[in-house]
């Protein structure tokens, strides 16, 4: 059974690799039904297809729940319209400097009337709506937001729609698995107000009873941040108590993921089995000492069951998230083995737990926590079951140890089982943190061997019960939260004075062959076998094809690429050129085999992250590029110089290219890492692998501006067959005069130098200011690309626009439809290819998947106005 149960969940794991669902429900539905009718039916004579039966029975509950799930997103004529929605927050809302997010559990989504439509009513029947939504609330609220509490707010709603990069965190499937089917953001002016729980009729007692633990977690937050302790003992002791990280800062949780601890900092599967543990062994301790308890019932049974009591009391104050969650399915199901007393073998129990989490939560299969949590716990216990216990042999038995020495023996045996489970840990989750993470964190089985302990035995356990007696123990005197923040401190000292080291974690571009996944997976599979069995020989030589693929992918290995590629060979010789996916803002990365160029660096996305640090340093690393030769920073608008900061922090720069007011927003210090810093005001040109470069502005040729937008540095890029324009937020007045003055400059011309290029980075986004048709006439370009967000606010690209290069046989791409828009331009071309077509690589298009939206640029911009925002 246990063989049936695993093909079952490998079946609903496939839908990690469909692109698309049928736009017909009812295709899906019957199609599944009809398919594992005939394989049921099939499978009565011919019983080795009873497997397959079993692997499309996951892969078809997954289709049906996958499209069940799109039908309940918002719909595409109710985005960006007013509507009034009544719910209850789900979870602690996270404040911010100008804004409150949170997550709001939908009972009813009414339609609003026209504005203009004086005396009218609104639409009071319920909308087919999402059952969660994803809210924002700018500026200061007149509602003081609470976990738990019911609202009835007016909203403007989008369906889910995230970057697409190479590289980066795919935020719609987060919303997919999390069953979030819109976002939105609520109206300051709208009809706002709280709600009494009489009044919401539709809530169920499940939502009153999550609303509940919601407020007993805000309060425990509440008394924690009154507790008076460091800020980093307070945001690890609420992510560890209540499951709250909203206080856990950016570069904690990347200190965290470099050392291999992030397991550690939150309520996850670990820190339940540690809290379960230990009341277990609390209790039997008890009965121990009291032997009369034993008269009334089993110490075995009882143990186990009031540390899944206490276990169910943690995952409530975590919030019931999917993590705690599955792990408490888990426990019940070992418990639930226990009590039967049956000799069920804990194999038994995880694939039990397994099935249960795959039925009640199909799409956890989408989150990579899934995937380390049950993999992490299936080499615990192959490790601890799947060896062979020593026996003694010719009736030799060893002698036994006195005192001291047995103890000490003792100890050092269970030593040697926890590092051997955190060594077989490391090995077994290896593969996935190469593959989601892109970095292997080589010290993790030494830090984790003293971490895990410390966190699970001295923190969180005075924790809990420092929340316990919280009712009679005021903040400042709770001894237990005092112990634990202690603890914290010094942890997260220590942690510090580790990451200081350089080779503690090693940093990986991106493995896509899948052979090469799967060579990975098998050597660490082969690497946990015991010690007697003779194939473990052969695990060195599935890491051949992975090796070769990392060295094939990097630069400085140019002995080995010349023997993998032939000399001229296309993709070895070849300028990648990219336009990321970062919304309202602009982010170019241009890859010569030896050199790497990156323009602009995105917009701010927050109080604590910004495109740098999201977009355009994972995909550097998924592209193993450690380092930024030029970082040109086109001017000081946010859209364009608000990652760089965060870039330059986690890159090395050899030049930067930019004006003082940026330079001031990166500081001092930082600016100090860089080897060299100037502006664009002078032409300046170079040859990088027989690609030609060219940095300048409007000022290089006599022009005068103030800050603003014709302030930008332009890009021209040109090579053999292809050139290519990034004019930054350059508007109409600066394309005139930059036109006109270039005429008389000769002296760039002899040098190959004009501003025709095939491929055109829209001025200014396709902003209605600038992109005017002399523009367009002098640089002739056969493709544009529009670098912008979904529904943007500011309108882009504006709809004049669009047709104005539509109007002169320009190809229009977006990025807010494409995702990533990556041209790979050979180097050198024969005459047989000289004319050949530009055609790029979208994103959305190569990595589709069926949770994601696509649009074409005229539906993107369809009823946006004929005016463009500025």
């Amino acid at each position: 059974m246990r063989s049936k149960i695993l093909l079952f969940c490998g079946g609903l794991s496939l839908l990690n690799f469909i692109p698309s669902l049928p736009s017909n429900p009812v295709v899906t539905y019957s199609g599944c039904i009809i398919i594992l009718t005939v394989l049921l039916t099939v499978s009565l004579r011919y019983r080795r297809l009873v497997l397959l039966f079993f692997l499309c029975s996951g892969l078809s509950w997954g289709l049906i729940n996958g499209q069940l799930r799109l039908a309940q997103r918002i719909d595409i004529k109710h985005e960006g319209v007013p509507l009034r929605v009544t719910g209850v927050i789900n979870n602690l809302p996270k404040r911010g400097d100008k804004s409150t997010s949170f997550l709001f559990d939908v009972l009813c989504i009414e339609g609003m009337p026209p504005t203009s439509e004086v005396g009218a009513e609104k639409d009071k029947s319920c909308l087919r709506a999402p059952k969660r939504l994803r809210l924002s609330w700018y500026g200061f609220s007149t509602v003081d937001l609470k976990a738990g509490q019911a609202l009835q707010l007016d909203v403007k709603l989008k369906r889910p729609h995230g970057f697409a990069n190479p590289g980066g965190f795919d935020y719609e499937k987060w919303l997919f698995a999390q069953n979030i089917g819109a976002t939105g953001y609520v109206k300051n002016k709208g009809d706002n107000r709280t709600l009494e729980w009489l009044a919401v009729s539709d809530a169920g007692i499940l939502t009153k009873g999550m609303a509940a633990v919601n407020r007993l977690r805000e309060s425990i937050a509440k008394k924690i941040d009154e507790s008076g302790h460091s800020a980093v003992a307070r945001a690890f002791l609420k992510a560890l108590t209540i499951g709250d990280r909203r206080d856990i800062t950016p570069a904690q949780r990347d200190l965290l993921a470099a050392t291999g601890t992030s397991h550690l900092l939150a309520v996850s599967g670990l820190h339940v089995g540690l809290v379960s543990g230990f009341i277990y062994f609390f209790f039997r301790l008890v009965f121990r000492l009291i032997p009369a308890l034993n008269q009334y019932i089993s110490a075995q049974k009882a143990s186990i069951t009031l540390s899944l009591i206490v276990a169910t009391f943690y995952c409530a104050l975590a919030g019931f998230s999917l993590p705690t969650l599955r792990a408490w399915i888990m426990l019940a199901c070992f418990a639930w083995g226990v009590l039967r007393e049956s000799h069920q073998s804990p194999w038994d129990s995880y694939v039990i737990s397994l099935i249960i989490v795959c039925l009640l939560q199909p799409f956890a299969v989408l989150e990579t926590g899934f995937w380390l949590s049950y993999i992490a716990v299936a080499v615990i216990l192959f490790v601890i079951t799947g060896r062979v216990a020593i026996r003694a042999q010719d009736d030799k038995v060893p002698p036994p140890l006195a005192g001291q020495t047995a103890k000490l023996h003792k100890f050092f045996g269970v030593a040697r089982d926890v590092w051997r489970s955190q060594l077989g840990i490391f090995i077994g989750l290896l593969p996935l943190v190469v593959i989601f993470y892109g970095h292997v964190p080589i010290a993790s089985p030494l830090i984790n061997i003293l971490a895990v302990p410390c966190i699970g035995w001295f923190v969180v356990p005075p924790a809990l019960l420092g929340i316990l007696f919280s009712p009679i123990l005021s903040a400042e005197n709770n001894i237990f939260l005092s112990l634990a923040s202690q603890v914290v401190d010094g942890f997260w000292f220590a942690l510090n004075a580790v990451s200081t080291l350089s080779w503690i974690t090693v940093s990986l571009p991106e493995i896509d062959a899948v052979f090469s996944r799967f060579c990975l997976v098998v050597l660490c599979v082969l690497l946990l076998l015991p010690k007697n069995l003779h194939l473990r020989w052969v695990a060195p030589f599935f890491l051949l094809p992975a090796g070769f693929e990392l060295l094939a992918d990097s630069g400085k290995v140019p002995t080995f690429r010349k023997a993998i590629y032939a000399e001229g060979s296309i993709n070895q010789r070849s300028l990648d050129f990219t336009v990321l996916d970062v919304g309202q803002g602009l982010s170019v990365v241009l890859e010569t085999p030896n050199h790497v160029l990156v323009y602009d660096t995105g917009p701010k996305l927050g109080t604590k992250i910004d495109a740098g640090s999201a977009v355009v340093s994972p995909f550097l690393k998924s592209q193993g590029r450690n380092s930024i030769d030029v970082l040109v920073v086109s001017h000081d608008d946010i859209d364009h110089s608000g990652g760089a900061k965060s870039l330059i922090g986690n890159h090395s720069i050899g030049t930067l290219v930019a004006w003082p007011d940026t330079i001031d927003r990166i500081g001092q210090k930082l600016s100090r890492s860089i080897n060299e810093i100037d502006d664009c005001r002078e032409f300046r040109s170079w040859q990088w692998d027989g690609v030609n470069f060219a940095v300048f502005s409007w000022m290089s040729f006599g022009g005068r501006a103030k800050r603003g937008n014709n302030y930008s540095c332009l890009l021209k890029v040109w090579g053999d067959g292809f050139s290519i324009l990034v004019p930054g937020d350059m508007e109409k007045k600066a394309e005139y005069s930059l036109i006109s003055r270039m005429r008389r400059y000769r002296k760039y011309q002899c040098l190959g130098f004009d501003l025709k290029a095939k491929i055109l980075i829209a001025p200014h986004h396709g902003s209605k200011t600038s992109s005017s048709s002399t523009f367009i006439r002098q640089v002739q370009p056969e493709q544009v690309i529009f670098s912008s967000a979904y529904r943007s606010r500011f309108r882009h690209p504006h709809v004049d626009i669009v047709k104005r290069y539509e109007k002169f046989n320009v190809t229009t791409w977006n990025t807010a439809s494409s995702g990533a828009i990556t041209y790979r331009l050979p180097l050198k071309l024969g005459d047989s290819k000289r004319h050949q077509e530009l055609v790029p690589e979208r994103y959305r298009v190569l990595k589709k998947r069926f949770w994601q939206l696509s649009y074409k640029i005229g539906e993107i911009s369809k009823n946006i106005g004929e005016k463009c925002v500025q």
